[in-house]
């Protein structure tokens, strides 16, 4: 419990280090153009923390961490004094207003790469795609997908992670017909045409491999207990040791056998059947519920195994010199960024459904489960959420920075400011469209919970 604590601690600490990175592209922005900064605000609602500085500028935090802003002058809202108002921002050209409000996705977007490279400098094991099985009658079956061949490209895309292929298949969803995965088996290439014409997302879980029919390689890992988390179900049940063998009805060979079969079985009644020292015996346990893949629920007990090493011949380490790995760093940034534009689109569309996004909950799934993967996991998951923000915060929606711009140039080109009564009102529907879609992806999460 107490581990929790401290990860959810943590991650709320990595939030308003994302925020404090966007809004401080906004404070220098206005500083560089000699606008005046009101407020720098980490967070929203009640002011627990505020300070004013010499320059006038205060300095604040929030109650809700999800959130922030940099207040400037504006001739259309405050009492400006002929000393200051060549201070607002109504003054400055079309060009230093767009660049302040880009300023805070750009230094997120800065930051990403900042962090990608330093991962490619220090170096990162990526899992290489290797396909363990496909399900029966799937469509991966179909196109006579072999087990244990490497995915080396989709649609003429080289690809060299899980990560690259889940991306690229998201991409083709509902805007190709056919897929075209190349394969690599004992040094065989082999080409296979995906029919996608009616492929479909299961809407909650949101699996776009085992949606086609793909399952992933894993370590053989034995299901045998190393060590047994204090306070877990499994504690004065299980010890070190154990083996299981049966989770209910269903025989478990290894590790990956036991996650499959509690990926239903959150909070529910379950017979472990256990094999120590040679003898069987059947035990009742009562599940918990964790995050799997980030947003998934699953059946939790609560033990380790003993580590599986990968072999080396399904890992890529890659490891760049600096000037390397900082094209990488800005490549692996942007490419994020297309992508993130891409589903927004085909979510737009009802191609990917809406019950696939994520709220709070997801958020806070993700980067648990990142922790638990190790520091370099859960430093690049730090990078993909700068991503996210500077995403969030380019689209043409009144509040956000992208909204602000479009006001701007249509200031520009109408010759006249756009009244402030409209621009709160327009606001105002913005806040509460935000608001509804944040309810729904956060209904989403709870529905994975219940369900």
């Amino acid at each position: 419990m107490l581990k929790t604590i401290g990860f959810i601690l943590l991650i709320v600490l990595m939030i308003h280090t994302i925020i404090l990175v966007h809004e401080f592209g906004h404070y220098i922005a206005a500083r560089i153009f000699k606008i005046k900064v009101k407020i720098f605000s980490i967070g929203l609602g009640k002011t627990l923390f505020s300070k004013q500085d010499k320059n006038g500028v205060i300095w604040r935090i929030g109650a809700f961490p999800l959130g922030g802003y940099v207040a400037v002058l504006d001739a259309q809202t405050d009492n400006v004094t002929k000393q200051n108002s060549a201070y607002t921002i109504n003054i400055k050209p079309l060009w230093q207003k767009i660049t302040l409000y880009l300023a805070g996705p750009a230094i997120n977007l800065l930051f990403a790469i900042i962090i990608y490279s330093m991962l490619y400098i220090t170096g990162i094991n990526e899992v290489k795609p290797v396909i363990a099985k496909t399900i029966p009658n799937s469509i991966a079956a179909q196109a006579n997908i072999q087990p244990n061949s490497t995915i080396t490209k989709v649609n003429d895309k080289t690809i060299q992670n899980w990560k690259d292929v889940t991306l690229a298949f998201l991409a083709s969803m509902g805007s190709d017909k056919t897929l075209h995965i190349t394969t690599t088996s004992n040094s065989q290439t082999s080409t296979h045409n995906l029919d996608i014409t009616d492929w479909q997302i299961k809407e909650l879980t949101f699996k776009p491999l085992e949606s086609l029919g793909i399952k992933p390689f894993m370590p053989n890992t034995p299901a045998v207990v190393m060590q047994v988390i204090p306070d877990s179900p499994a504690a004065g049940i299980l010890k070190p040791g154990d083996k299981i063998i049966k989770v209910n009805n269903i025989y478990i060979n290894n590790y990956e056998d036991l996650n499959e079969a509690m990926e239903n079985l959150a909070n529910k009644n379950i017979m472990l059947t256990i094999e120590t020292s040679n003898i069987t015996t059947i035990k009742p346990i009562t599940t918990s519920w964790t995050f799997k893949d980030g947003w998934n629920i699953v059946g939790y007990i609560g033990i380790k195994p003993a580590p599986t090493p990968w072999p080396q011949n399904k890992i890529n380490h890659i490891k760049y010199g600096p000037l390397q790995a900082i094209a990488a760093g800005i490549d692996a940034t942007f490419t994020m960024l297309k992508y993130n534009f891409i589903i927004l689109g085909k979510i737009i569309t009802r191609i990917i459904p809406i019950s696939s996004l994520s709220g709070p909950i997801g958020f806070l799934g993700v980067a648990l489960a990142s922790l638990n993967s190790g520091f370099k996991v859960f430093i690049e998951i730090v990078a993909i959420f700068n991503i996210i923000i500077a995403f969030a915060n380019l689209l043409p929606i009144p509040g956000l920075d992208g909204g602000n711009i479009v006001f701007k140039i249509y200031e520009k080109i109408k010759g006249r400011e756009i009244d402030y009564l409209l621009q709160q009102l327009i606001g105002k529907f913005a806040i509460i469209f935000l608001v509804v879609i944040t309810i729904h992806a956060t209904i989403n999460d709870l529905t994975r919970l219940l369900t």
